[in-house]
């Protein structure tokens, strides 16, 4: 005999049907999904922290490129204001040139030997030139912006052909002194290095007969 439900007990059939669909829903399939879902929201958050250190890092390399690039400009720099070579060829045509633009006569430029000082060696100049108050202060200005260190120690001013005066400039400039290798240790082997013993060196050994 058929079982027949009244209208409530097929609504209240219905209804416990869809709750356990539902349930069966949210245990196998929207369950793992949340969980597949977290999952993923974890990963995002590990891959933007990645991110972020790798941003990090890049910004640090840019820093130290440039930071490596200055320190390449003051070496260069350095380097032409205290070169390795005395270079007094061009040095003499660097001064003789900031003479020319000053329109001072440059009649006399003595250099002398690089004296050692440490580090660094220093190489005495003196110039001798006729030249007016003005012009000579000029010439000094110029030599001060060279990009060779130079130092001036001395100016004296004679009385010449009015308006030109008799100027003489004393000053020096530097290299960088190259360091001396390392002497070699003592050799303090024995045999044939320091010439074998007295039977091997052509004397009679003393256990022969």
């Amino acid at each position: 005999m058929p079982l027949k439900l009244s209208p409530r007990d097929s609504m209240i059939a219905i209804g416990v049907g869809a709750v356990v669909v539902l349930v069966l829903f949210l245990a196998f399939v929207f369950r793992p999904k949340l969980t597949e879902l977290a999952q993923v929201k974890v990963e995002q958050i590990v891959e933007a922290d990645k991110l972020e250190k790798n941003k990090m890092k890049l910004r640090r390399l840019d820093a130290i490129r440039r930071e490596a690039a200055d320190i390449e400009v003051q070496r260069i720099a350095l380097a032409r204001r205290m070169p390795k070579d005395a270079e007094l060829p061009s040095f003499i045509i660097d001064l003789q040139r900031l003479a020319n633009d000053a329109d001072m006569d440059l009649r006399n430029l003595t250099l002398s030997e690089p004296e050692k000082q440490g580090d660094f060696s220093s190489i005495s100049f003196q110039i001798r030139a006729d030249a007016s108050f003005y012009t000579i202060v000029d010439f000094l200005y110029r030599v001060e912006e060279m990009r060779r260190e130079v130092i001036i120690d001395g100016l004296s001013l004679a009385p010449g052909d009015y308006p030109m005066l008799d100027a003489n400039i004393t000053g020096r400039t530097f290299i960088v002194s190259e360091k001396e290798a390392p002497a070699a240790p003592p050799n303090n082997g024995s045999g044939a290095a320091d010439g074998g013993t007295p039977a091997q060196a052509g004397g009679r050994n003393p256990a022969t007969p």
